[in-house]
């Protein structure tokens, strides 16, 4: 039966794996149609900087997206006209001379383009070499946030000491102080720090900020940071982001309840030292002990002495906090006041 025959089982092969890469290649030439390659690439303005010109260039292309890429090349023969296949895109080229070829496009994806010719005879050929086309990302600002320069309790009365720097490849644009209520669905406060009618590639400023004009409440988090927007009229602009410090409003609640656990931890500590003592009472005299129960009882009343001096520069810290907290009763300062004295 013919449908068994070796040209038949060809032409199955060929309908279910497409052509062969050898055949492919023979069909669009194996060596390029375009040489002697010539790119000029015409930079985005915000970018501020000269065009550049590569000659006898291998065809391949990096650029930051928005660059204008002029190509020129030679053609290996006389053409009527000729295309830049760039991805999707279809682009008429100059042609001069019947074969000095000379084609534009801009750079916006990572991709390939190649030359399409329309010999003097009508055929169209097409160049087996594509060039790659590579975006060359433009990188967000950097910047340093000097102030605040850790995370910190502040009140609704402070100001907020602001101090930044921020450094860009091409040109900042804006600097803004924004703010982030933390376990909250409150929007952000954003204020507005610099704004630069020529882009700098270096900058930094100064600025305070009242904390009540952030909306915050006593027990809140903060999350604070500096962002500063570029130039980039393109593919832009990018933002880039301080390190972040949290800020927290003091609570008096919040800081009452901190200084009675500390309390409860002192008081707790005490008792546990003064049991040890009872049950480790050091003899007025000089009784008969083996050398062994000797040993432990030094070594107990050793810890119990340096526990007493801890104690001592415990009890002062937790007075002096105590004696601006306006929660704490003045019965509870005594108290504390008295304890001090006994130990000394």
């Amino acid at each position: 039966m013919l449908w068994k025959g070796p040209a038949i089982a060809e032409g199955w092969t060929l309908l279910v794996d497409g052509p062969s890469p050898q055949a492919v290649a023979a069909h669009l030439h194996v060596v390029p149609i375009v040489t002697d390659l010539h790119l000029r690439f015409d930079y985005p303005a915000y970018m501020q900087q000269d065009s550049q010109r590569i000659d006898n260039s291998s065809g391949e292309v990096q650029a930051p997206r928005g660059t204008e890429v002029t190509v020129q090349g030679l053609a290996d023969r006389e053409v009527a006209s000729a295309q830049l296949w760039l991805g999707e895109q279809r682009l008429v080229v100059d042609v001069k001379n019947g074969r000095e070829l000379t084609g534009r496009f801009v750079v916006d994806a990572n991709g390939t383009y190649r030359f399409v010719l329309q010999t003097v005879s009508d055929k169209e050929v097409i160049d087996p070499l594509a060039h790659s086309v590579a975006v060359i990302a433009d990188i967000a600002p950097k910047i340093q946030l000097r102030e605040p320069s850790r995370d910190d309790t502040v009140h609704l009365d402070d100001r907020i000491n602001i101090d930044y720097s921020v450094a860009d490849d091409h040109g900042i644009a804006k600097t803004r102080f924004v703010v982030h209520f933390q376990a909250s669905d409150r929007p952000p406060f954003v204020r507005e720090l610099a704004v630069l009618p020529t882009p700098l590639r270096e900058f930094g400023g100064k600025a305070k900020v009242s904390v009540v004009d952030l909306g915050a409440k006593p027990g809140d988090r903060l999350s604070v940071a500096i962002e500063a927007e570029d130039n980039d009229t393109v593919g832009g602009p990018n933002i880039g982001r301080s390190t972040t410090r949290v800020l927290t409003i003091f609570s008096p609640t919040a800081h009452h309840e901190m200084l009675l656990a500390k309390q409860r931890a002192f008081l707790q500590t005490m008792v546990q030292s003064l049991a040890d003592e009872l049950e480790n009472p050091f003899p007025s005299s000089q009784p008969q002990l083996t050398p062994p129960s000797e040993r432990l009882l030094l070594q107990v009343h050793a810890d119990l002495s340096t526990r007493l001096a801890a104690f001592d520069g415990a009890m002062e810290t937790l007075i002096v906090a105590i004696r601006d907290d306006a929660l704490t009763q003045d019965a509870v300062r005594r108290a504390l006041g008295h304890m001090q004295q006994e130990l000394h």
